[in-house]
């Protein structure tokens, strides 16, 4: 099954200077600022409300020009950890491990798996449950690690399905958040 018929997420190309279709091109001004970004036609919004991810609130940001999630690391690296078998893991940014900005990362994490160094012991990857799998929000660079290293279990965070909010629109370009990398050691 394709992630995108688990999910139901339907596949829309995102281009920064035209809108994608089934979404219109919403310039605001902002808090002083002007932010363009894309939202569906059929909503209204008069102006764009980035989502709090404080505490135990998880947004997740499902449409394919921006993928990702915004969640409190603090308080849910602090909550109890179980082991899970990486066959049950699946990214929620498919694709992820094959981006050359990623393979650093990726490679250091299979590194410090290849040497018995468990990174996920102090800093778990945050799932969340779906239809037998755990989905992860957080640590697809570990996740991916485990993975090339030929890893069998890691430590995971459980987040309830509940804490979850899904959105499908694409935050304004300068709210966007950036993944950091690890750097080429060379």
């Amino acid at each position: 099954m394709k992630l995108k018929e688990l999910f139901g997420i339907v596949g829309i190309p995102m281009d920064h200077t035209a809108g994608p279709q089934g979404l219109k091109k919403v310039t605001k001004n902002y808090m002083g600022k002007v932010r363009t970004y894309y939202a569906p036609k059929s909503k209204k919004f008069n102006e764009f409300e980035y989502p709090t991810a404080k505490g135990n609130n998880v947004i997740w940001w499902t449409n394919p020009g921006y993928q990702g999630v915004d969640l409190d690391v603090d308080y849910w690296k602090n909550k109890p950890s179980v082991e899970a078998s990486v066959d049950k893991l699946i990214s929620n940014e498919p694709g992820k491990e094959k981006r050359g900005k990623a393979q650093n990362t990726i490679n250091y994490f299979a590194d410090q798996f290849s040497k018995d160094i468990d990174p996920t012991k102090q800093n778990p990857i945050l799932v969340t449950a779906d239809k037998g799998k755990y989905v992860v929000l957080d640590g697809n660079h570990r996740f991916f690690g485990a993975k090339k290293a030929g890893v069998s279990k890691v430590n995971v965070v459980v987040i309830p399905s509940q804490n979850i909010t899904k959105r499908n629109d694409v935050p304004p370009q300068d709210s966007q958040k950036q993944h950091q990398y690890k750097q080429d050691n060379k």
